[in-house]
């Protein structure tokens, strides 16, 4: 039986394919020659009729050589069914992942308007501050202090 085992890659999946196919055409070709050599008598005995037991043999042989290339089939129907549910897999996997990384994104991008919007918030609450003591602080301007006025010699 062969090995099927998960693929890594694209070429070793299709390696493995074409390893099979080889194998297969391969015994199509060795049955051919095997029916073409039992068939002209390769032994230079064209002349001597195929014996029962020669026929017999060819035939088994022959079984055997068909079984085994239903067999490579049947390994191969499941390998190209294994890798279609790997790439079925991989295809759900990736549509997860890019749902997961959009989730993501748009957490962190509410996150970071809702914090934009606080620090809109609070700089315009200080800005009001500040101007709410500019004008606290115009009118002691106008009338500067006892100690301010001694500093001037005003005293």
């Amino acid at each position: 039986m062969l090995w099927i085992g998960r693929f890594n890659n694209k070429s070793s999946c299709f390696s493995t394919i074409e390893r099979q196919r080889t194998m297969k055409t391969m015994l199509v070709l060795f049955l051919a020659l095997a029916i073409g050599f039992a068939a002209s008598g390769c032994n230079n005995q064209a002349e001597e009729p195929i014996t029962d037991r020669e026929a017999r043999m060819v035939l088994v042989e022959n079984r055997e050589l068909q079984q085994q290339i239903v067999n490579l089939e049947s390994e191969l129907a499941a390998a190209n069914e294994q890798l279609e549910e790997s790439r079925q897999e991989k295809e759900r996997l990736q549509h997860m992942v890019e749902e997961q990384i959009q989730k993501n994104v748009q957490d962190i991008l509410s996150h970071v308007m809702d914090s934009n919007r606080e620090l809109r918030e609070e700089n315009q609450q200080l800005q009001q501050e500040i101007e709410r003591l500019k004008g606290e602080q115009s009118p002691q301007e106008n009338n500067p202090t006892c100690s301010e006025a001694c500093n001037h010699g005003d005293c």
